[in-house]
């Protein structure tokens, strides 16, 4: 004898992939939403991490008439970042004893510039390096006018200069590549 399987509680195989189907067509609306706000976000703190950057080094400028650079050389400008780290930056940013403000030379009267300008806010993030980063982990890129020509020469993105300013700061963005449409620059917003 064959036993017979009432089926009059469970659901069909076409009612399960609609409901599925529904399921992936609301994930296909809300996901590249919420990646967008969550994009839009970071890149809001990027700015505000920028500005407090910016906002550091010019009051260090303005301090010891002499931009946060490390091994300046006698002709051209400083770039740190990408080939040198950013940790001498932020040493000298922060009064801190390290790399590039050894025995705080940099920064004789040991004022933390960083402080002073966001106020004591924490809106700074450092890797394990101690090198300050974007909020995608990437180090923040630093060109500093050294020969105080009001030329900023950036050699690693198209653009070459930034005219009018003592720094430039950028970010690569969320796509971590350098000169690409959704990179952060502190002379564009």
């Amino acid at each position: 004898m064959s036993k017979r399987v009432d089926n009059k509680s469970g659901i069909s195989i076409p009612e399960v992939l609609f409901v599925f189907s529904i399921l992936l067509f609301i994930l296909s609306i809300t996901v590249p939403v919420y990646l967008t706000a969550k994009n839009n976000k970071m890149s809001q703190m990027g700015y505000a991490q920028m500005k407090v950057l910016f906002g550091a080094a010019k009051q260090m400028e303005s301090e010891y008439r002499h931009w946060p650079t490390y091994k300046a050389p006698k002709k051209g400008d400083v770039q740190s970042g990408e080939n040198l780290s950013n940790v001498f930056v932020m040493n000298m940013l922060m009064a801190v004893d390290g790399e590039g403000n050894i025995g705080h030379n940099n920064n004789l009267s040991q004022i933390n510039f960083v402080d002073l300008v966001s106020q004591g806010e924490k809106i700074l993030v450092f890797n394990q390096s101690g090198e300050v980063v974007d909020p995608w982990g990437t180090s923040y890129q630093f060109v500093f006018d050294a020969d105080y020509n009001n030329i900023c020469t950036i050699p690693s993105i198209a653009q070459g200069s930034v005219f009018g300013t003592g720094v430039a700061i950028w970010s690569y963005g969320p796509d971590k590549m350098s000169d690409t449409k959704d990179d952060l620059r502190s002379w564009v917003r």
